[in-house]
């Protein structure tokens, strides 16, 4: 902007600006207000069978806990999905949970004589025993509240005789029988709040959240791609006089100092430069205190790929929410089973997304920008990169757009993005890693004198960049297979389209033709080929018209017989003849013409459409089974069925487990978690239960004191951890001060204490309030404060004029919640577990499994290599035997510490019980390593893009020679890696901290090293190939091995990198070091 130009004013900037009536707007339509509404008219519906007298009946008003539990606590949102998942589950736990507490006090009653009461210490022993085992091993569930409260309230009562018929009946049917109505009142107050007031849909949001998910990965792309084939602004000296730029001096200083910089940074890349510069660029790459943050990120338009992956899961929890709600409500149905599909091929999109970050941090930034690149090349290669990635990052905008605009009562009208074109893309890719390695050989060829240098990092981050482009359109391509077929269903509101148009069909593949033939018409040995060769009819689709053309991967090849083989895939290329080799891979998702749709018309699927006419039975009775399936997951739950099935695992799997051996028993005993938990839970479950039933049996004081509120305290406040312990007996104090004084001030005048329209107006008005907060990390304090409100106005109302509240219920019920809260705390502390050391327990076993993955990758890719030529069978079993431990025993783990610091109620920013700041840099780190681990997968699953098959030249040229110094690395990774866990484990020493620096050194001299024979080894391959010799492994060599060789290298560089950079963040932290 010129400097005379005025600033211009705010308004002027920005003319419109969001008014008073907007924000009301926006507020309405907000996802809290929405749960706030849901939770009131939830709240009122439970608060009738209290208010009205001939709904009311004894203990009513403990629905209105058991409802606010269920809404605040197990419904993650607003969807009529989850609200009648939190229904089901009120009343699953609660029946399970009053059984067993109707049968412990049966027992109890048998056993006990006069007024002797200690035998109720061992009944209740023994008959707690599953109650805590569920509770230890899978949460706080709601039938552990129930046995608490219906044991103290059964025993608190010495009115009636212990072994008489009547104290059985109100033992049954007034208490057991009063408490399930409790829960069924609670779950329909809670499917009426979901169901009635401002209700959505988990499918529809499905839907938004895949569009959403979708526009971003394609952002993503975009912004990806900008920076990695952007023209660099380090242009050379000819260029950089041209434009107004040149008039300034500085500017030319400036560029002049950028581009020395930038030179002496890519000459120390170069595999012929001094050991020196070398092991600065990897002090770099593997520095805590350097910036590895990818340049994309300062760009507004671009998204972080970590930042999709919780979208994913938040997906795959909304078709688990959409499962539960009834097909009815909605105009159309959605096909939940399709979708399951497209999330793992979105997934896997994004995984393979995150593997080009390796691409703009560190090193990687400058490798595709070197102007000597494409000097040894003889070409640019980057457009082509550019075209491909565009194209990707369109199909993503464009499949966002669809989902957006589709209402799921329409005709499926859709045209696929790639279509028949992506034959070509996938041609143009193919063309540009043959030209690539052919012009790196010819041009190597051409020197006169050995001592030229060649960028082999540059070649090896182009190849790698072509091998995760390949990977990323066939992933796109899945993903929209997968989108299209989702959303290709059989609508309740139009009839089944027509037969597909072939005719139409014809026309589209002659113009989706014109790409192939323009790809091909380029100059160089494929086009040669082409153009010699008889062009097919029109009429064959685009996967008939691919030439089959031989080898030209090198020019002594170029007489090789062509032959029709195959398409190139990691499952078949072990079958294709050695002899016949082929430039121009066909997709997979190309077909014949008869077994192909129109793009336009997909064949939709009719198992949901209403059977008419005369049906078959087996019809019939799937379309009754599609009417009803909502409800099979609903009854699973409302029958208990996870609580009988992990107690069954727990007597039948983990006890007989642990038992096994004397030696196992002692480990489980002294260091598992789990069982210290569950023998602290039932230490405190059963000393509270026993001692609040004795001694509110013989001393009349305490039972006026409601001893009830130590148990439930007890329940809702331990944790395994102690920090989540002592911040949920915090805001258990808070809650019950707030909502106790609340609900203390309506009852202290008679008149607002008897009338029911007042108190339902009360109670509707500060649930609103506190409900806005009910789904924030504050959602424990709003639940606590909820039903302390609730049972000090429900639980003291009556019609009856003048009666008002009880000063000493609302002290009473404070007093037991302290005292509760101090029992917790006490017994906490016996052999106290943090948050934070689970998470660096957990983080230190995945980075080691880490360390050994990428050796036994290692091992994996030198077999394969090694037996390309002799058994390609073998080499496809070894790939995909390792295709699920990364999954298994990396990034499971994450996502557990993940999982577990998200729902850890730990709200403390300073002092012991903070969280230390080494989780979370480890966590992102091992994040980052979990990234580069899996694209190092994806170079070991790679197809054979090119040439269609793979030889084992690579290992006798490179791979056997430096076998012993790659080892040498990888063990050494190993080792840092069991020594790193060590040090973040809870039994480190002081000597661990300087055996982990030890090993870093050592594990850099090993790569220095390992770098000193690879250029040793590979000048002399050079020199060879210079040479044409006539050895197998020189001659037969095909381009797809380079690329699989080089990629894998490069791949292997940034995990190794990553690994050591790990380490490096731990042993740097403060709190380590202390």
């Amino acid at each position: 902007k010129p400097a005379h130009h005025p600033h211009k004013c705010p308004k002027q900037q920005f003319p419109w600006r969001p008014t008073f009536t907007d924000h009301i707007k926006e507020f309405l339509l907000c996802f809290e207000f929405r749960s706030a509404v849901q939770l009131t008219v939830g709240q009122l519906a439970v608060s009738l069978f209290v208010f009205i007298n001939r709904l009311n009946y004894t203990n009513g008003c403990l629905s209105s806990i058991f409802y606010v539990a269920a809404v605040v606590l197990v419904a993650q949102d607003s969807h009529v999905g989850s609200k009648m998942n939190a229904a089901a589950f009120v009343i699953g736990p609660l029946w399970f949970g009053s059984i067993i507490a109707g049968c412990m006090v049966n027992h109890h009653s048998a056993c006990l004589s006069g007024g002797i009461h200690w035998p109720v210490v061992p009944v209740h022993r023994d008959w707690a025993v599953p109650i805590r085992l569920l509770r230890s091993h899978n949460g706080p569930w709601v039938g552990n509240l129930q046995q608490s409260r219906l044991g103290n309230n059964i025993n608190s009562r010495p009115v009636f005789s212990w072994a008489s018929s009547a104290w059985l009946q109100l033992l049954w049917k007034d208490a057991v029988g009063h408490v399930l109505l409790d829960g069924l009142i609670a779950a329909l107050g809670t499917a009426v709040g979901g169901l009635v007031a401002l209700p959505t849909l988990a499918s529809h949001s499905l839907r938004r959240e895949v569009a959403e998910t979708l526009m971003k990965v394609g952002h993503s792309l975009s912004g990806y791609a900008t920076h990695m084939f952007e023209k660099s602004d380090l242009v050379p000296a000819e260029a950089a006089s041209v434009g107004p730029v040149a008039d300034d001096p500085a500017s030319k200083d400036m560029s002049s100092r950028i581009l020395s910089r930038h030179d002496s940074r890519l000459t120390a890349m170069m595999d012929d430069q001094p050991e020196e510069d070398y092991w600065d660029v990897m002090q770099q790459a593997t520095d805590p205190a350097a910036d590895h943050m990818p340049r994309h990120l300062a760009c507004a338009q671009s998204v972080a790929v970590a930042s999709l992956r919780p979208m994913i899961a938040h997906s795959r929890a909304l078709i688990g929410e959409a499962e539960k709600e009834p097909p009815f409500i909605g105009r159309h149905r959605v096909l939940l089973s399709e979708w399951r599909p497209a999330l793992r091929a979105l997934e896997a999109l994004i995984t393979k997304v995150a593997a080009l970050e390796s691409l703009l941090e560190g090193r990687g930034e400058s490798l595709l920008h070197d102007g000597r690149l494409q000097e040894v090349l003889g070409h640019d290669v980057l457009p082509v990169m550019r075209l491909l990635h565009a194209h990707m990052a369109a199909a993503c905008a464009h499949l966002a757009k669809l989902l957006r605009a589709h209402r799921g009562h329409q005709k499926g009208h859709y045209r696929s993005v790639f279509g028949p074109s992506w034959s070509a893309l996938e041609h143009e890719l193919a063309y540009t890693l043959h030209t690539t390695v052919q012009g790196y050989w010819t041009r190597w060829k051409a020197t006169h004198h050995t001592g030229f240098s060649l960028p082999s990092p540059q070649v090896r981050a182009l190849l790698y960049t072509s091998t995760l482009t390949n990977a990323i359109m066939e992933a796109m391509a899945s993903v929209e297979a997968a989108v299209m077929h989702a959303l290709a269903h059989q609508t309740t509101l139009y009839p089944r389209p027509p037969a597909p148009n072939f005719a139409d069909y014809h026309q589209q593949i002659a113009r989706a033709s014109q790409p192939v033939h323009e790809a091909l018409s380029m100059s160089g040995f494929s086009g040669r080929q082409w153009n010699q060769e008889h062009q097919p009819d029109q009429d064959w689709p685009v996967s008939r018209k691919l030439s089959k053309i031989p080898s030209g991967n090198l020019p002594e090849e170029a007489g090789d017989k062509a032959a029709a083989v195959k398409a190139p895939s990691r499952k078949s290329f072990g079958d294709v003849t050695r002899s016949a080799r082929r430039l121009l891979p066909v997709s997979f998702r190309q077909r014949p013409l008869q077994q192909q749709q129109p793009a336009d018309q997909p064949n939709l699927p009719t198992h949901h459409a209403k059977p008419t006419g005369l049906q078959s039975a087996p019809q019939m009775r799937a379309w009754l089974w599609n009417e009803v399936a909502w409800v099979e997951p609903l009854l699973r739950t409302m029958l208990a069925q996870m609580c009988f099935q992990n107690l069954w695992l727990t007597l039948t799997q983990t006890i007989p487990q642990t038992c096994r051996s004397k030696a196992l028993l002692v480990d489980t005993i002294r260091h598992g978690r789990k069982f210290q938990f569950f023998c602290k839970y039932y230490l405190a479950m059963c000393g509270s239960l026993c001692g609040c039933v004795i001694l509110s049996q013989d001393v009349s004081a305490i039972r006026q004191w409601s001893p009830l509120y130590v148990m439930i305290t007890v329940i809702v406040v331990m944790s395994e951890k102690v920090d989540t312990t002592i911040t949920k007996g915090a805001l258990r104090l808070v809650g019950t001060g707030i909502g106790g004084v609340l609900g203390f001030l309506v009852m202290l005048r008679t008149g607002l204490a008897t009338s029911p329209v007042a108190l339902a107006a009360i109670i509707c008005v500060y649930t609103w309030l506190f409900g806005l907060a009910s789904q924030t990390q504050y959602k424990y304090a709003v639940f606590l404060t909820l039903i302390t409100a609730d049972a000090v106005i429900l639980c003291q109302y009556s019609p009856v004029p003048g009666s008002h509240g009880n000063p000493k219920y609302f002290y009473a019920r404070c007093a037991s919640i302290a005292v509760g809260v101090v029992v917790v705390l006490l017994i906490g502390l016996i052999l106290p577990w943090f948050t934070y050391t689970d998470a660096m327990d957990t983080l230190g076993d995945a980075y080691k499994e880490a360390t050994q993955l990428m050796l036994k990758f290692y091992v994996t890719f030198y077999d394969d290599v090694k037996d390309s030529d002799e058994n390609s069978g073998g080499a496809q079993q070894r790939a995909t035997s390792v295709s699920g431990l990364l999954e298994q025993k990396i990034a499971a783990p994450v996502v557990r510490v993940q999982t577990a610091l998200a729902k850890e109620t730990v709200l403390w920013k300073k002092g012991i019980l903070a969280m230390p700041q080494v989780v979370r840099e480890t966590l992102r780190a091992m994040q980052v390593l979990l990234d580069r681990l899996s694209a190092l997968q994806m170079m070991l699953l790679q197809k054979p893009v090119v040439s269609g098959h793979y030889t084992s030249a690579p290992y006798h040229n490179m791979l056997q020679p430096l076998d012993q110094y790659v080892r040498a690395v990888l063990e050494s990774a190993v080792r840092l890696g069991v020594l790193t866990a060590e040090l973040l484990s809870e039994q480190c020493t002081d000597a661990c901290l300087d055996a982990v620096q030890a090993q870093i050194k050592q594990l850099e001299a090993l790569r220095v090293q390992l770098r000193k024979n690879y250029i040793r080894i590979s000048h002399q391959y050079h020199l060879e190939v210079k040479s044409q010799s006539s050895k197998p492994q020189i001659k037969n060599r095909t381009v797809d091995d380079a690329v699989r060789y080089l990629s894998f290298l490069f791949a292997a560089s940034n995990a190794i990198d990553k690994a050591t950079l790990l380490a490096k963040t731990v042993c740097a932290n403060e709190w380590v070091q202390t």
